[in-house]
């Protein structure tokens, strides 16, 4: 194993996957991530031809009149062109974080493994360094409960390189743990910062992160059963008034470069490499943003007296239209809604393959904007609790109920304007947030040079459930 990573694109999938192998195996010393940085070339775009978007771009082969030309294979870095760092960067620093904290496994946590509500009561500190101790870093515990903050202290350590110690959870951290109440979610997350200024990262820089699930029940809240096979969907009400398109079935991402190489139909093919599932989806209909025949999807609504709407979707999927990109909905909000505040994984983008580093919380930010050269799928946070859309003067709240998480990304753009557009001078953009609701979605993968996606964090076929509610605030 060397170059067992390709960073094309929005990719990097099982990274952590390959680092439990790594630590496991004595055999393996780890490998490199092809590559550093993307190796788009800054190029001026005459403003008459595309007066309404920008006049600049990062161009890759065949944007030169050069023939022949390997299209964006180049743009494959771990950071863009600029430098920036694309959001797997974050996902590199945890597999490479030079301490980590597990829980401690006893006779207590094993007697009841079935529970939401587990019986840790230690853990352990793990010193992956080769040559140094943590003398250079300062740790620190949060009790997190509902993704706020309820007890922190201090962790100080000198443990030697690759030596690990066990401790157990402070007579204050387990009155906090049992002051919470019985059905929340709550974990513990450990925070590691350099303590003093280094060539490479001033004082307080955060090197390392973890977290333990003590609490984290697979269903919060209770939802209707579906009735019936028909939609029973009609009128706008409250909740729903202020989307500015309605509530409908998502099949579609853009493709990945994983997923297959747009910029060039039939390289892969002729030279064996690459994804397959673009290909696959055209020939299915997915690419065209429409529903396939053979697709069964009963969506149902209940309307309840303080305005908020409950809705309920089943969707079949049949043998022949497994391995779709996602199964979700999608809709969209106006554009006041400029901001984002979720209970999930963050504050990075990170999808089921590539969130093992993205911490339970509560985060805000704005909408994303496209971190990769070529436009594709970005964006998504996995495993929300709820979401919160928010405008200057109010807020759309969407809680999951079943299951207890969901996925979700808001852009602006669609999945069609993402696929279509070679670059980002061709990327149209919508004045409307379009918001995506998953119950699942497809890895990354590295499949642009290397394997495809784990078959767990493929979507077969099947019967898909899911529901959740939508309230005004």
């Amino acid at each position: 194993m060397c170059e067992y990573s390709h960073a094309m694109g929005n990719s990097n999938g099982s990274l952590a996957d390959y680092w439990v192998a790594i630590e496991r195996e004595p055999l393996l010393a780890g490998g490199f991530i092809w590559e550093w940085k993307d190796h788009g070339l800054r190029q001026r775009v005459d403003p008459k031809a595309n007066p309404t978007r920008s006049t600049w771009r990062y161009a890759y082969g065949g944007q030169f009149g050069d023939h022949p030309n390997d299209g964006n294979f180049v743009a494959d870095g771990i950071t863009a062109a600029d430098l920036t760092p694309h959001p797997a960067t974050r996902e590199l620093a945890w597999v490479h974080r030079p301490v980590a904290v597990s829980a401690a496994v006893t006779s207590a946590t094993m007697s009841a493994p079935d529970s939401p509500r587990t019986s840790i009561s230690a853990f352990v500190v793990h010193n992956r360094r080769a040559h140094t101790s943590l003398n250079d870093l300062l740790g620190v515990a949060v009790l997190l409960v509902d993704g706020e903050s309820k007890h922190e202290e201090a962790i100080e350590t000198s443990l030697a390189p690759h030596q690990r110690e066990t401790r157990e959870f402070s007579a204050q951290l387990q009155a906090a743990i049992a002051a919470a109440p019985q059905h929340a979610t709550m974990m513990m997350q450990f925070r590691w910062t350099q303590r003093f200024d280094t060539a490479f990262a001033s004082a307080g820089h955060l090197v390392a992160w973890d977290e333990i699930v003590l609490c984290d029940p697979v269903i919060k809240r209770s939802a209707p059963a579906l009735r019936g096979g028909v939609d029973t969907i009609s009128d706008h009400h409250a909740a729903d008034a202020v989307f500015t398109a309605p509530i409908r079935l998502a099949l579609m991402r853009a493709p990945i470069d994983n997923d297959g190489y747009k910029l060039m139909p039939g390289f892969g093919e002729a030279n064996r490499i690459g994804g397959r599932a673009l290909a696959r989806w055209q020939r299915q209909g997915i690419l065209a943003d429409t529903i396939p025949a053979g697709i069964q999807h009963v969506q149902q609504r209940q309307v309840h007296d303080d305005g908020s709407v409950t809705y309920q979707h089943r969707v079949v999927v049949p043998d022949s239209l497994a391995h779709l990109p996602r199964i979700g909905v999608r809709f969209a909000l106006p554009s006041e809604f400029a901001h984002v505040r979720w209970f999930g994984r963050g504050p990075h983008e990170n999808y089921p393959d590539r969130n093992s580093g993205a911490m339970r919380d509560v985060w805000a930010r704005e909408p994303d904007e496209l971190p990769y050269l070529v436009p594709q799928e970005f964006g998504l946070r996995t495993d929300c609790e709820w979401i919160e859309l928010v405008a200057p003067h109010s807020r759309v709240r969407i809680d999951a109920l079943s299951p207890a998480t969901l996925h979700f990304s808001a852009v602006h753009h669609t999945p069609l304007q993402l696929f279509q557009a070679r670059d980002t001078t061709d990327l149209l953009r919508t004045t409307d947030l379009v918001v995506h609701l998953d119950v699942a979605h497809r890895g990354v993968g590295t499949a642009s040079c290397g394997p495809d996606v784990l078959p767990e964090y493929e979507i077969p076929a099947g019967t898909y459930e899911f529901s959740y509610v939508v309230r005004r605030i």
